[in-house]
């Protein structure tokens, strides 16, 4: 999926794999799923959190269970910012920090 796609998605999981933040979002036309995976600095709202803190992201991203991603975009530093219906806003940094075994944030399956 690319990222444009997302702002066709709504959020059904949010989580933690091993040590990385992750959200799913379906596609509500044809049901596919993506997993967006974090591992870098990350903000939504007011609050900014590093990868690292898995309550902070449990708490925070709970707010997204349900919503409806109506905006994704991918900025020039790579980061990724994501738009819901009810105004919440998640950004990821697209700069790796010291904690960062791969890319910033990564689409999955």
């Amino acid at each position: 999926m690319r990222v444009e796609a997302l702002a066709a998605t709504f959020v059904v999981e949010v989580g933690i794999r091993q040590s990385w933040p992750f959200l799913v979002v379906a596609d509500a036309s044809s049901g596919a799923e993506a997993r967006l995976y974090l591992d870098a600095t990350w903000s939504l709202g007011d609050s900014s959190h590093e990868a690292s803190e898995d309550t902070a992201w449990l708490v925070a991203a709970a707010e997204l269970n349900g919503e409806n991603i109506v905006d994704a975009r991918q900025g020039s530093d790579g980061s990724l910012t994501l738009m819901t219906s009810e105004g919440a806003r998640l950004t990821v940094s697209g700069q790796a920090a010291h904690y960062t075994v791969g890319e910033p944030w990564w689409l999955g399956r």
